[in-house]
């Protein structure tokens, strides 16, 4: 718990750093950014972990690296997906779609 709330200020102090050094425009492009990459972390986490560690036999280790691959492989797509379609839109398209490409790297994170 103290680790979450940790990172939340931390998020916070970031957010307040960066609302001071953007103008009102890159930081809009952040915000749009962050809020597409939030929504494509809920997308690839999609509750089946927790459905399979809520079930009655605790999962394998097999079963633990498939939820990875499967969270790893549909993160990467989303990132494809949503960064394809905005690089035509000059810097805030390019910036947005390079936000995106972390969207693996939360993967690898979630499954761990």
């Amino acid at each position: 718990m103290l680790r979450g709330i940790a990172a939340r200020c931390i998020g916070l102090v970031g957010l307040l750093v960066l609302a001071r050094l953007l103008t009102p425009h890159d930081l809009g492009i952040v915000a749009f950014g962050a809020t597409l990459v939030t929504f494509a972390n809920f997308l690839a986490d999609g509750g089946i972990g927790s459905g399979l560690i809520r079930r009655i036999d605790p999962p394998t280790r097999d079963d633990l690296k498939a939820l990875m691959a499967f969270q790893l492989m549909l993160s990467s797509a989303l990132a494809v997906l949503i960064s394809l379609p905005l690089l035509p839109f000059g810097e805030a398209g390019e910036g947005v779609a390079v936000m995106t490409l972390a969207l693996p790297l939360t993967g690898v994170q979630i499954g761990r």
